[in-house]
């Protein structure tokens, strides 16, 4: 029997399939636990109520709706050029509509604007794949740069291998940048690979050089809140481990925002308590998923609207 146009047969879940979808929680459970047994729960609610949070809010808001104006147009440089369309002022929408999902993870949001990207542009997987890929690379980029300059021009001791990783990282993406466009390959890379090629390097390094300036701008409102709030940590410092912490938060082993990342956040232990330290990450982490909220209920039902008319029209 053959299956009908349109109609996605479904695929056994095996325990493969149940091992991908606990892991993060089962991460996640592990992580939280050995963090409140050395941290219990009683003090980090003790330094919250210690800690100034009166200017905190309009930061986080004020931060994550500026961010969001300037990540569109970073965006739109990369899919309006792969693709030719959609406008900036669509990629705005698509951005803040599907950065709800953001407080569940950087993969839920990212996976989510994919799929919009596709629906609304009509772009092949291979398409779709190829720009999500870009800008999560990108991204990486521009957290790898700022962590490198930090880590060669501040003051906190790291770890060898943080001295090495992000240069090695970023150095890897802008020769792909600079390369790229050369299309060595004859155009015969993948789809998947392609906005390498396609893209101008003038374009790319915009993209990136952009990015470098919403992580710095992130670093420098994640410090201002947390001077604000009594946490003594050098700017240098949160420049060199915020972008690493961004990082672990991206990773799909965090459920929600909690995890692995709170350990991550530790790292800052030597220049404040854990406890106070952790008390911060939750109100500020909190304030910055409300901001995600905020910016993206004005669009998420039109962007909803959007996917499912994309896929209607696919499916004829």
């Amino acid at each position: 029997m053959t299956r009908q146009a349109g109609v996605r047969q479904k695929r056994p879940v095996t325990w493969r399939t149940w091992l991908g979808r606990l892991a993060p929680w089962v991460v996640t459970a592990v992580a939280i636990t050995v963090i409140l047994r050395k941290y219990p729960l009683e003090q980090i609610v003790a330094e919250m109520a210690k800690g100034d949070t009166l200017l905190m809010l309009p930061l986080a808001l004020g931060l994550t709706f500026s961010i969001l104006v300037l990540v569109a147009y970073w965006d739109y440089l990369c899919i309006n050029g792969f693709l030719g369309r959609p406008r900036y002022s669509d990629c705005l929408r698509g951005k803040a509509g599907m950065s709800i999902l953001q407080t569940l993870g950087y993969g839920f949001a990212h996976g989510g604007y994919a799929v919009w990207i596709a629906r609304l542009t009509g772009a092949t997987i291979g398409e779709t794949a190829g720009v999500a890929l870009y800008i999560t690379a990108s991204d990486l980029c521009a957290l790898s740069t700022v962590a490198t300059v930090t880590i060669w021009f501040g003051s906190a001791e790291v770890p060898r291998a943080l001295e090495l990783i992000p240069p090695i990282i970023a150095g890897w993406l802008y020769v792909s940048v600079l390369l790229g466009p050369f299309q060595l390959f004859g155009g015969k890379l993948p789809m998947v690979f392609q906005p390498w090629a396609r893209l101008s390097r003038t374009r790319q390094l915009a993209n990136i050089l952009g990015r470098v300036f919403n992580i710095s701008l992130s670093v420098a409102g994640t410090w201002v809140a947390a001077e604000t709030f009594g946490l003594g940590i050098p700017l240098d410092v949160m420049g060199t481990y915020l972008p690493l912490i961004l990082f672990v938060g991206s990773l799909p082993i965090n459920v929600a925002g909690f995890g692995p990342v709170q350990g991550a956040w530790l790292l800052f232990e030597p220049w404040a308590s854990g406890a106070a330290i952790l008390a911060f990450e939750f109100l500020w982490h909190l304030m910055i998923g409300g901001g995600f909220v905020l910016r993206g209920l004005p669009f998420i039902r039109r962007v909803v609207t959007e996917i499912a008319e994309g896929r209607a029209q696919a499916n004829r």
